[in-house]
């Protein structure tokens, strides 16, 4: 992977109630130089919801939650 390639998190968001969501991290997507995206999945969301998130620096500190950063 070129190191410009920007890289996403791909999440499979899960509705258990009103303001409660699980997340969980089902993959990675990397957008191509022409905007397109790749994304390779892990498992396979039956919500059938996924939300791409901009990966956070691996030297950040990890959320408390199990849900991402700026997530709501």
């Amino acid at each position: 992977m070129p190191r410009n390639q920007e890289t996403l998190t791909v999440y499979a968001l899960t509705e258990l109630g009103p303001r409660n969501t699980i997340w969980d991290r089902v993959g990675t997507a990397f957008v191509n130089n022409d905007g397109s995206i790749n994304v390779t999945l892990r498992a396979t969301p039956t919500s059938g919801r996924l939300q791409l998130r901009k990966e956070a620096p691996k030297d950040a500190p990890k959320p408390e939650s199990s849900r991402p950063a700026g997530a709501s």
